[in-house]
């Protein structure tokens, strides 16, 4: 047998798959997707096996569902709460904690809120004005959950938009592509962006280690 044979029968599945991907009908994309997805599951499995320090813990997911809300109220929780959620997770042993999930906008501070609404109706007393303004740091949500993030590894969320709105800040770049580059690897430009509120987003490790 031609040693050429095994190569050209590899090639022409290649072409055969790459043309029932993009001409097939449904049924057949489904089943190349999954497929690939099964093929995909493999890889992974393959690496972990011969690195199996990339596996020493278990994968959780905690996932804020009705019962959650049932029992700690309505969404969005006080990002105190979710400091404190954060805080139980590294006291259970997580390494590297990961919300999906944004905070693109400040939390209110309660104590704040009430100054000015005394304010407001010019019913602000000296003596009560000095006793909100000690405790206002205690509500300082976004401060809060700061302080739990900079305790360990971890990464919020963001997201890019093909529309001009810039809302919170993003890390810094880990590296820089050339206009080449971008030309050569036909990258989509993003032109906005929504991310994280400064003192949660300088919190955490993803703009730490930058």
């Amino acid at each position: 047998m031609s040693k050429k044979l095994p190569i050209f029968i590899g090639l022409l599945f290649v072409a055969l798959f790459a043309w029932l991907s993009i001409t097939a009908a449904p049924p057949v994309r489904f089943v190349l997707t999954r497929l690939d997805n099964i093929f995909y599951d493999i890889e992974l499995r393959m690496h972990l096996w011969m690195h199996p320090h990339l596996a020493q813990g278990p994968v959780v997911i905690v996932d804020v569902d009705d019962l959650s809300l049932k029992e700690l109220g309505r969404w969005p929780w006080p990002r105190s709460l979710l400091g404190k959620l954060v805080d139980q997770l590294k006291q259970q042993g997580a390494v590297v904690i990961a919300a999906d999930m944004m905070f693109s906008e400040p939390d209110v501070n309660v104590v704040n809120s009430i100054v000015d609404l005394l304010n407001s109706k010019k019913l602000a007393n000296p003596a009560v004005l000095t006793a909100l303004n000690q405790i206002t740091p205690d509500f300082e949500q976004d401060g809060i959950f700061a302080h739990s993030l900079q305790g360990l590894d971890s990464v919020l969320s963001m997201v890019f938009l093909p529309v001009k709105q810039q809302q919170g800040v993003l890390p810094p770049p880990l590296l820089m592509l050339t206009p080449q580059q971008n030309k050569d690897l036909s990258i989509p430009r993003a032109v906005g962006y929504i991310s994280n509120v400064p003192v949660l987003a300088t919190a955490s490790f993803a703009v730490r280690r930058c």
